[in-house]
């Protein structure tokens, strides 16, 4: 990996990623070989899913990380088993492709994770203020689909809504009910264009009491009822999949 000012060399072979917004560069040498995958904000967010580990597999994302391989020979099989399996599935174009590739993108994710995970560490900048929010990830993670209000996270917080409106606007300029109901977008748009629910199901999965109510919240988020999207979806399923688009990272 590379960048204007300074270049690590990495030693094949090594599972290397990047954020979507990184100045590096990977550089393979004459002879070398090697796969390369981009992967747009949508896919990701399934593929990090809603279970806590979700949290710090976000922060891990946020910087380059490379896992070099040789040393632990059941690992590496699992990882080349992992990369054959996306390179397959990405041609086959079968049904339930894009639940396979990202079952194996989130197994390599926990790979790098474990290379770097730290339990001493603190995982986003030390101080209170940053402690709440990572807690409020946390808890939007797990509870998002279980409707809770604002209320509820800063009852479970131990702060008061004004606090907590206070920390986001200042740090990530948007609201705690903001950011709520674009973790609930982000999920019903995941749901929409990788799952065969019904509308319906969708509503009551994410905690909806009518699909006209879900139905609402969708059009007003995006721009067009859910409905809509969906068909939108299946004309855009015939390109190929798996692109560079928005950051997926909400959180600092």
């Amino acid at each position: 990996m590379e960048d204007p000012t300074s270049a690590n060399v990495l030693e094949a072979p090594a599972l290397v990623c990047l954020p979507d917004d990184a100045r590096q560069r990977i550089k393979l040498l004459a002879g070398s070989s090697g796969a390369h995958l981009a992967i747009d904000g949508l896919a990701m967010a399934n593929v990090l899913g809603n279970r806590p580990e979700a949290v710090e597999l976000r922060v891990m994302l946020r910087e380059p990380i490379a896992l070099p391989l040789g040393e632990f020979p059941e690992q590496d099989l699992q990882i080349t088993q992992a990369v054959h399996t996306i390179g397959l599935e990405a041609q086959r174009r079968a049904p339930g492709r894009l639940v396979i590739i990202e079952a194996q993108l989130r197994c390599l994710l926990i790979h790098l994770w474990r290379h770097s995970y730290d339990a001493d560490a603190v995982p986003v900048e030390s101080g209170p203020r940053n402690n709440v929010l990572w807690r409020f990830r946390q808890l939007v993670e797990i509870n998002f689909r279980s409707r809770w209000r604002v209320t509820d996270y800063a009852n479970a917080l131990g702060t008061t809504t004004d606090r907590l409106h206070n920390m986001t606007t200042q740090q990530l300029k948007r609201t705690p009910l903001q950011l709520i109901h674009e973790r609930t977008h982000r999920e019903a748009k995941a749901l929409l264009t990788r799952s065969n629910m019904t509308l319906d199901q969708i509503a009551a999965y994410l905690g909806f009491k009518a699909s006209a109510q879900f139905s609402a919240f969708f059009r007003k988020l995006e721009g067009v009822p859910p409905g809509q999207f969906r068909l939108d979806d299946a004309v855009r399923q015939a390109e190929p999949v798996i692109e560079q688009t928005a950051n997926f990272t909400d959180w600092p």
